[in-house]
């Protein structure tokens, strides 16, 4: 068995949650169990700890930002003022109404979606992609 699926098979024996998965504590475990990873094997099992991110793409029909493609966080919404979390490359971060989105977009495609996507993952999102998700506002 090689060192990366050994320490990730001694993590998820010892319970280890999310937050304490990161490359400092994913290195120092390792360590303390005898075995030494590489830099890149420390960033790949702590990143097999991050908490997976449902997903939604949407393409924007018509206006002005027709063609422009968002992602939507349907498990990242607020109560206070119905809006849930989205990323777009162009001003990135930020909220909006999926309701209203959802009737002026249409889903993305593959072709639309593959470079936002890659993004998101470069600064560290676990994706899982879905066509369509309940709203529940928090």
């Amino acid at each position: 068995m090689n060192n990366t699926k050994k320490v990730i098979r001694l993590l998820k024996k010892h319970a280890t949650e999310p937050d304490d998965a990161s490359p400092n504590f994913v290195a120092d475990f390792a360590r303390s169990h005898g075995i030494n990873l590489t830099s890149q094997e420390i960033v790949e099992i702590s990143n097999t700890f991050e908490p997976v991110t449902r997903v939604i793409f949407r393409t924007d029909k018509y206006g002005k930002f027709k063609g422009w493609v968002t992602a939507w966080f349907p498990d990242y919404s607020h109560k206070r003022n119905y809006m849930t979390e989205l990323y777009q490359r162009v001003g990135q971060h930020g909220e909006g109404t999926y309701i209203g989105c959802r009737d002026e977009s249409r889903p993305s495609t593959r072709a639309e979606y593959i470079d936002l996507k890659r993004e998101l993952e470069s600064i560290g999102y676990r994706l899982k992609i879905v066509k369509r998700a309940k709203i529940v506002y928090k």
